[in-house]
């Protein structure tokens, strides 16, 4: 399958970059065949009230994020073995992103959250994963570099960091993509393609759909 051996391709370059301590260039984000950038994940349809505590807090609590399904990127790519991450839900309130991640039990390293802005910004919000998952307290952790952002992790990851200190305005396009940092040296994006691509609304979400 030529989607799968691109991203499989640029993976490997992206590692071979880490492992020499020099940072990917950033071509390497982009696939190679054409076709290889078809969306991959719904947007979100209503804003999100999110209580940052690593758990499910109630099943509407995530109901109307995006969703970007893993397994349907990847296909035969992780065939090897199960992929370390399941799903990426995103969305906002009228102050906070909010950003959860659903892992296998087998997870480890460290989960970055990368945010881009259409001037170029791109702000790296890292995740350190216990060992096993789900050995944590469900607090929030706050963390106040590069932009102030809390965490929890438990069942899931959650994140959420201010639109303002991100510089997230109406209308503004966004690139959010997650990389988890494995002990092995290996790191994993999701998605493999490309970035999701949505853009924060100049319209309340309840009068509008969010666009590409």
């Amino acid at each position: 399958n030529d989607v799968e051996f691109d991203v499989l391709f640029r993976r490997h370059l992206r590692n071979v970059y880490r492992l020499i301590g020099r940072e990917a260039p950033a071509d390497l984000d982009r696939p190679i065949k054409r076709g290889a950038s078809a969306r991959v994940h719904t947007l979100p349809t209503d804003y999100l009230k999110v209580t940052v505590d690593g758990k499910l807090s109630h099943y509407f609590e995530w109901l109307a994020a995006g969703l970007f399904h893993a397994a349907g990127e990847t296909g035969a790519m992780d065939r090897g073995g199960p992929t370390a991450l399941s799903e990426v839900r995103f969305g906002f309130d009228r102050e906070q992103l909010y950003v959860r991640c659903d892992l296998a039990a087998e997870a480890r390293g460290t989960l970055r959250v990368e945010i881009t802005t259409a001037d170029g910004k791109t702000f790296t919000l890292p995740v350190p994963l216990p060992w096993p998952l789900g050995a944590s307290t469900p607090e929030a952790v706050q963390v106040p570099e590069p932009v102030p952002y809390q965490y929890a992790v438990d069942r899931i990851v959650e994140l959420a960091a201010g639109l303002e200190a991100l510089k997230i305005r109406p209308g503004t396009e966004v690139l959010l993509r997650v990389s988890l940092d494995e002990p092995d040296g290996n790191t994993r994006q999701y998605p493999a393609t490309g970035p999701i691509r949505f853009t924060y609304p100049e319209r309340d979400l309840h009068r509008t759909h969010w666009v590409v």
